[in-house]
């Protein structure tokens, strides 16, 4: 078989709540095909919704080492480390996912998460700030209503 078959099998497998499984077959597509950083990324996703985010931030960091410039890579290598208690990592690699591209408010949102783990108050809320302004008023609703709830905590 093919390795993108093992890769779309392990995504199927995965949605179907079989992750044990779903990990087997996306393993097997990046022993086929080591050099494709989507099936370490896809690995890396199985890995984080079993919990298992020490496996899951190897694998973004592989992913990463393969195509420095994805940002989703980044982003989930973030979420891994901050899950671990990484903070000062997760804040810097949130931190490189903005200043690449700041459009994206759930990053932002996480970075603020992010800072007061760390015990960064006005860094925190300025990154709620950004996180508000960036968020889609129609696609965002659960995030904006997640924003609002935090910045009423900063200002209490």
């Amino acid at each position: 078989k093919s390795a993108e078959r093992y890769s779309d099998l392990g995504r199927v497998l995965e949605k179907l709540g079989r992750p044990e499984e779903a990990i087997s077959a996306q393993s097997s597509a990046v022993e086929l095909a080591p050099e494709n950083p989507y099936y370490w990324h896809n690995q890396a996703y199985i890995y984080a919704s079993l919990g298992q985010y020490g496996e899951a931030e190897k694998a973004l960091t592989k992913a990463l080492e393969l195509n420095p410039q994805e940002i989703a890579h980044k982003a989930n290598l973030g979420n891994a480390q901050y899950k671990l208690g990484k903070y000062e990592e997760a804040e810097n690699t949130f931190t490189q996912v903005v200043e690449t591209d700041p459009r994206y408010a759930e990053v932002h949102y996480q970075l603020a998460l992010t800072r007061e783990k760390l015990e960064k108050p006005n860094e925190a809320k300025a990154s709620l700030q950004q996180a508000l302004e960036k968020a889609d008023p129609e696609q965002d609703k659960e995030l904006i209503e997640k924003i609002r709830q935090k910045m009423s905590e900063h200002s209490e």
